[in-house]
């Protein structure tokens, strides 16, 4: 049976981020993307002079028209929000679906800073949706940002254990941290409170940072996960895909800017997944 998965994020004409690399990757895995723009950009922020339009106002009508359709949605996948007012728009909707398993990438904060315009009101809102997530899926910065922690460049594997442990607390049933970096490899986190029980995987780390690489993360546990796949198999696939990914990009000499150039490997999600 197909999946109908709403997600909400703003969408940027040029340079793969957000809904432009959501949509076809929940849709890789068979599901149907049910797509709600937060705003529109001509191109994501790392671009010069880009614009953006505000699409708060429109969320609200659009959201309300999809409850008259009566499409059943399955699950919620959330990313970059761009003010509090959405963030209670989508706290709103969970509390009228209660039902819906909540995938939130909180997507405010990277290398030890907030993004431009956020503030520490809006990491205490972020932690009203952190409690109602299925699963949570923040870089190292979010995560220390949502506890309330110092900034830190390097963590032994027991502290990471502990950030996410701490997460747990908060109220989601899976966490994930992605992106530590340890000597010369990238390691990704999960941690399943049911089973109290850690998973990593580790990569070595490849040339150039490009944007978008948690929105392709975090859509592939989404899909992955929904499909009826493994916390741990979802978090394979998920570092697998991005480490080939980056490694075509990286030959292919396109501008970190661009994002990454994930296409080609969108078979790899399709089909029978089997663990």
């Amino acid at each position: 049976m197909q999946k109908k998965i709403l997600i909400i994020e703003d969408l940027s004409v040029v340079g793969k981020t957000s809904l432009a690399t959501a949509i076809p990757i929940v849709s890789a895995f068979g599901h149907q993307s049910i797509a709600v723009p937060t705003a529109l950009l001509s191109a994501n922020t790392a671009f010069k002079g880009f614009t953006y339009l505000d699409l708060t106002e429109e969320m609200v009508k659009i959201l309300k028209h999809l409850e008259k359709l009566k499409l059943g949605i399955d699950a919620l996948y959330t990313g970059y929000l761009g003010s509090i007012k959405q963030i209670d728009i989508i706290l709103d909707y969970l509390n009228k679906y209660k039902k819906l398993k909540y995938y939130l990438d909180p997507a405010m904060a990277d290398s030890g800073t907030l993004y431009p315009g956020f503030t520490n009101e809006f990491v205490a809102e972020m932690k009203c949706l952190v409690s109602k997530a299925y699963v949570l899926m923040p870089n190292l910065t979010e995560a220390e940002l949502l506890l309330g922690l110092e900034h830190k460049l390097e963590y032994s594997a027991f502290e990471i254990s502990e950030i996410l442990k701490g997460l747990a607390l908060l109220g989601p049933e899976n966490v994930i941290i992605t992106g530590v970096k340890v000597n010369n490899k990238i390691i990704n986190y999960a941690y399943a409170k049911n089973e109290d029980k850690i998973y990593s995987h580790s990569y070595d780390i490849l040339p150039n940072n490009y944007y978008g690489t948690g929105d392709i993360f975090a859509s592939i546990i989404t899909g992955a996960m929904e499909k009826g796949l493994s916390l741990d198999f979802a978090l394979k696939l998920a570092g697998d895909f991005l480490f080939k990914s980056i490694d075509f990009t990286n030959k292919l000499n396109i501008d970190p800017i661009y994002g990454v150039c994930f296409e080609e490997y969108l078979s790899l999600l399709g089909g029978n997944l089997n663990e």
